[in-house]
């Protein structure tokens, strides 16, 4: 049986074997030298000492390596089996080098930095620039406190007058500012009585009260510049208006204008009215109808009109024909005052031009005389009370089939009317002898 004193010696002779493993001298004791510093600690794993080389361990200094040992020490073992010897590492830091805290350690002191940049007014950028700049400063070679206090009170000075600069044309912007609309809206005042509505503006307002003016439910005619001011507000920016609606005296100069097309464009459409139903230039409702859609309908009828517009255009065809005394008179509308109701007043044709303003109204009762389109107002308002407020009636149906009835029959080519060109002014045909 083996014995404790041999287990002994075998094992201490195991480790003498492994230290000459190590190629070390068994007569020299195996003392590693570790001199690593802390600026130049690598990231490397740590190697065994199996080699020459020696292990650097960090130390507060730059360049200062102080030596540090780590000799095994021997260590009672009860237990037959012994580890292996555990080192002991002094990890005290040597003297440190004043130069490593250069950076951090500033020339004056924060609350001298901070007192000159509130003395100053300076900005949190400003100040946050003159704390690095006494930083830098203070990098050996620092400077001294006198030479950096000087440096740092011509840096603060030249923020300050920065600031004042900005700070009075800033002042000086926003009084020209405020003149420059003082001086636009004093020009605004002086022009807005000058004001008048562009080509393009007026051709806008011309198409829009044309296509209301041809709408195959209309039965107010008068006062369609009243009925177009929704319109205008609502498609401002596709009329051109941008610059009108909001104004409160251009839109009165708008609506003038309005009413000014708006006149025009009836006693245009009354001629081809009666043009169409007498004289060379009579023609059949539908014929008439498209040609009416392409001057007046915003697009064009298209290919094919609807019937809706055929039969609106023969009942206002008919209503000529029934009034043949109305044709020639014309209305003169106030311009100055749109919701007048009685603002309408019957004149000639040839007695004033259109674009002459109109005169002053004399203050007497509403004129027994009519106008075409006074008329036409007056019957389709006593028409909607009888057969109803919707063109879908009965009463309104069987009306309109009446009319295109006396229209066949007006223009068919066996009819004794459409040989010979009847005068302008001359009903062409008794209506009840055609319904017959």
């Amino acid at each position: 049986m083996t014995s404790n004193t041999d287990i002994f010696f075998s094992q201490e002779s195991r480790i003498s074997n492994s230290t000459t493993t190590f190629g070390m001298d068994h007569d020299q004791p195996y003392t590693p030298l570790l001199t690593r510093s802390f600026a130049t600690v690598s990231p490397t794993p740590d190697t065994g000492y199996h080699s020459q080389s020696s292990y650097n361990t960090p130390t507060p200094s730059m360049q200062s390596t102080a030596p540090m040992t780590m000799t095994p020490q021997a260590e009672s073992f009860d237990s037959p089996f012994i580890s292996s010897p555990a080192p002991s590492v002094d990890l005290s830091p040597t003297n440190s080098d004043p130069n490593t805290e250069a950076f951090t350690t500033a020339v004056l002191p924060v609350s001298t930095i901070d007192n000159l940049a509130s003395q100053f007014k300076l900005t949190k950028v400003q100040r946050a620039n003159c704390h690095l700049f006494v930083q830098i400063g203070s990098q050996p070679p620092a400077l001294t406190c006198s030479d950096m206090s000087t440096r740092l009170f011509l840096l603060a000075t030249m923020y300050a007058k920065e600031n004042k600069d900005d700070i009075r044309n800033q002042v000086e912007r926003t009084e020209g500012a405020s003149d420059y609309k003082g001086l636009l809206d004093d020009m605004k005042s002086r022009m807005s009585g000058v004001f008048t509505l562009t080509q393009e503006q007026q051709m806008s307002v011309r198409v829009q009260l044309a296509d209301m003016l041809f709408e195959k439910s209309r039965t107010s005619f008068c006062k369609i510049h009243i009925d177009a001011k929704l319109y205008f507000k609502r498609d401002k920016v596709f009329l051109k208006l941008e610059n009108v609606i909001g104004d409160t005296t251009r839109e009165k100069i708008l609506n003038s204008r309005a009413s000014r097309i708006g006149s025009r464009l009836r006693h245009q459409m009354m001629n081809e009215i009666y043009q169409s139903i007498s004289g060379p230039t009579r023609k059949p409702v539908h014929e008439f109808a498209r040609e009416m859609g392409l001057k007046y309908m915003r697009g064009g009828p298209g290919s094919t009109i609807e019937k809706g517009f055929i039969a609106h255009k023969a009942i206002l065809r008919r209503f000529a024909r029934e009034h043949p005394e109305l044709h020639g008179k014309s209305e003169t509308e106030r311009a100055d005052n749109d919701d007048d109701s009685h603002d309408f007043r019957v004149t000639s044709v040839s007695d004033r031009d259109a674009d002459e303003p109109p005169t002053k109204r004399p203050k007497t009762s509403k004129p027994k005389a009519k106008h075409f389109w006074g008329a036409v107002d007056e019957w389709f308002v006593e028409q909607l009370d009888k057969r109803g407020n919707n063109f879908n009636t009965v009463q309104w149906q069987t009306y309109i089939n009446e009319t295109m009835t006396i229209e066949e029959k007006l223009f068919s080519k066996d009819s004794d009317e459409c040989k010979e060109p009847l005068p302008l002014r001359k009903v062409p045909v008794s209506l009840s002898r055609l319904l017959t």
